[in-house]
């Protein structure tokens, strides 16, 4: 009479046992691809453990929107063996193979774990920090012209078409193109006609500039100038300018 009553206490756990697995596997931690911190010399005895050297940390210079393309330098002994597997990864993630593997890696500062494995299953971790910096200003392409109007008739003149910056680290460095007169807009005797300049952004973030030809009557000539000025997302700067001028008589 007590085994039935047995047999349903059992059943009873099993259901509870697993209903508590369940319940801990929707929580588990997700397995991560590879280490994240060094964890040592590892080897079974008698086998002897790899040494692991990742190489000297690196200063490279962005050189693309992706970053700096460059070859890791690891190397490993094995003193009862060889080494037979060389891994790198960044935080977790497996990224490249082999001793001295070449990789891409975005701007900002990256440590990489190199882990070797000896043909016994010693493993032997290293790291090795690398940076990618970005010392370079932006390029601005400004060509102006013409140079001088004539005569003063009081037309906008198209002098600068497509201006533009480019940045071999950024895909969109902060750009902006200015222009002002070393004379009022009006009150001195020059037809009393504005705006005297135009910036206009393009769809494409290019800038076309226009001025007037137009100076002061009382003056010695106009001179617009015109400046672009970019900056990259690591503070980069550079300016450009440049001039146009209506002469007061030719």
């Amino acid at each position: 009479m007590r085994a039935p009553h047995v047999y349903g206490l059992a059943v009873c756990l099993m259901i509870a046992l697993l209903a508590a697995a369940c319940s801990s596997d929707s929580t588990a931690p997700v397995a991560q691809s590879g280490p994240r911190l060094p964890q040592g010399p590892k080897a079974t005895p008698p086998n002897v453990a790899p040494s692991a050297n990742a190489g000297l940390d690196v200063v490279a210079e962005c050189v693309s929107h992706a970053g700096a393309t460059l070859a890791l330098n690891g190397s490993g002994v094995d003193s009862d063996g060889r080494i037979v597997l060389f891994e790198w990864f960044e935080q977790g993630d497996l990224i490249a193979t082999g001793e001295t593997p070449t990789v891409t890696l975005g701007l900002g500062t990256h440590t990489l774990l190199m882990r070797v494995t000896d043909d016994r299953g010693g493993t032997n971790d290293d790291e090795v920090m690398v940076t990618v910096q970005d010392t370079q200003a932006p390029a601005i392409e400004m060509s102006i012209g013409p140079t001088s109007l004539w005569p003063p008739n009081h037309t906008m003149r198209v002098v600068a078409t497509g201006v533009s910056a480019v940045d071999a680290c950024d895909p969109a460095p902060t750009f902006d193109v200015t222009a002002a007169s070393n004379e009022p807009v009006n009150g001195l005797g020059d037809g009393d006609t504005s705006p005297d300049w135009l910036t206009q952004r393009n769809a494409n973030g290019t800038f076309d500039v226009s001025v007037r030809a137009e100076r002061s009557g009382l003056g010695s000539g106009r001179t617009y100038t015109i400046g672009a000025a970019a900056s990259d997302h690591s503070g980069n700067a550079v300016t450009r300018s440049g001039t146009v001028t209506v002469a007061h008589n030719q």
